[in-house]
């Protein structure tokens, strides 16, 4: 039953050839945004395993499930993942320092923290006094964007910090040993990591949101975020205002656009369980989210989506019922496509690609006859040709945009004949890293991922 306070639109999705599912959008086209934009799923392993965490590290991706550690290389096609450790364990949290160096966190073990300094090939103790007298349960470790050596870590009713790397730990905000389901997640604001947001269960199931502005010296509460049972499971900011934050709980996802003074419901449903959330940094208005329903086992992989700012959502469903819906969301843009990897409870690992540009017209005979090539030299240093092709004389808009969306190069934005084109650029005073060029001509447009190596 939805309890939303507004009206929440959803439209179903339709299907495409090739497994994809197709987005038909209603209104106008949103910048950055063609006529439709195409979705895909692919399962990448893990199947029968529950994933309570996703990391991505150098083309590698790992997941902490109740079963021990697991790493996957992305570039092999496949569905295959590698053990690295605390097998027969559960495993809750996981971070990562290097390719070698990694923390991780268990339940209901006597130790709790763990690390590795050979890649998973050993693991050894690394409490460290985390838990005070008594260890205990590390739920959620982060580090501070800017300077990597300091770690906020979480229990049951604790917000710790290391200032060594996780040498030693001294309580933040609570205390050591209480009584709670925990502080279940810990989220740091990238644009001013001065600001931290936590949140989880308290003893009496009521969910709970702190906030630090000042890096952890002292903190906000808010002892009980809704008035019925709930838990927090993750919040995300907004990506340009550190003011807008979206809290993912059981059964709502709620909205704040004053840094938590107050809050409005931009979606509810009895007994889903909101684990993930995710922003598109160049298009903050389209918003992601991912659940998991108490009730229902095995239930349908479900991600909404939402395209302004969570008035109205829309629902995309993989094609078959999995086991227990979504634990954990890891979330990567790359310019013009998101995605997004699905952690499952008993459901293993789902990868879900929105390609949010993607070429579209009534007329297949026209779509032919718009093409935009692959850049050539790629990776390029610092000079590269982009060549194209329109099907009529008008206007045309070339830009490249950097790994968040941003735009940061014109290439053209003039009207242009029909026929083929080509353009020189170089790369001056850009750094090196992934970049995603796109064309637009009319009410087509199409973009493609270059490299510069400078």
């Amino acid at each position: 039953m939805c309890l939303c306070k507004k009206q929440i639109t959803v439209r179903r999705t339709a299907a495409a050839p090739a497994g994809a599912l197709v987005l038909l959008l209603a209104g106008g086209l949103p910048p950055l945004l063609a006529q439709a934009e195409s979705v895909t799923w692919r399962f990448l392993g893990l199947r029968g395993k529950t994933v309570q965490q996703l990391r991505l590290h150098d083309q590698h991706l790992y997941a902490a499930t109740i079963t021990g550690l697991y790493r996957k290389d992305l570039r092999v096609a496949d569905t295959s993942w590698t053990p690295i450790g605390l097998q027969g364990k559960r495993a809750r949290a996981l971070l990562i320092f290097d390719t070698d160096t990694l923390l991780a966190s268990t339940q209901f073990d006597t130790v709790s923290l763990y690390r590795t300094t050979d890649a998973g090939a050993t693991w050894s103790s690394y409490q460290n006094g985390f838990g005070g007298e008594y260890a205990e349960s590390v739920l959620a470790i982060e580090r501070h964007a800017q300077q990597p050596h300091i770690l906020f870590a979480t229990g049951a009713t604790v917000v710790a910090r290391s200032r060594d790397r996780g040498e030693s730990w001294q309580i933040s905000h609570g205390s050591w040993g209480g009584l709670a389901t925990g502080v279940n997640f810990i989220t740091i604001d990238a644009n001013d990591p001065q600001i931290i947001w936590v949140g989880g269960q308290n003893s009496i199931e009521e969910a709970f949101l702190w906030k630090s502005e000042d890096a952890g010296a002292s903190w906000r509460e808010w002892p009980r975020i809704v008035d019925e049972v709930s838990t927090g499971k993750t919040v995300v900011i907004h990506p340009q205002d550190s003011k807008t934050v979206y809290a993912g709980l059981e059964s709502y996802i709620l909205k704040t656009t004053d840094g938590g003074e107050t809050w409005e419901e931009i979606l509810a449903e009895d007994g889903r369980f909101f684990f993930g959330l995710a922003i598109n940094p160049g298009r903050p208005e389209r918003i992601y989210t991912a659940s998991w329903f108490k009730t229902s086992d095995p239930q349908p992989l479900i991600v909404y989506l939402s395209d302004d700012a969570g008035e109205s959502w829309r629902e995309v469903h993989e094609k078959t019922a999995q086991f227990g819906g979504v634990w954990d969301l890891l979330h990567v843009n790359e310019g013009m496509t998101d995605r997004l990897y699905l952690g499952l409870d008993k459901g293993g690992v789902y990868e879900f690609v929105a390609d949010l540009a993607t070429e579209v017209d009534d007329d297949p005979t026209i779509i032919s006859t718009f093409k935009l090539e692959q850049n050539y030299p790629n990776p390029l240093n610092p000079e590269t040709v982009i060549a194209f092709s329109l099907p009529k004389t008008e206007l045309a808009r070339l830009k490249i945009y950097d790994a968040l969306g941003r735009e940061v190069a014109t290439l053209t934005n003039h009207v242009m004949a029909a026929g083929e084109h080509q353009i020189r650029w170089r790369s001056n005073g850009l750094a090196s890293g992934v970049y995603f060029y796109r064309l637009q001509a009319g009410n087509l447009a199409a973009v493609k991922k270059m490299i510069i190596l400078q």
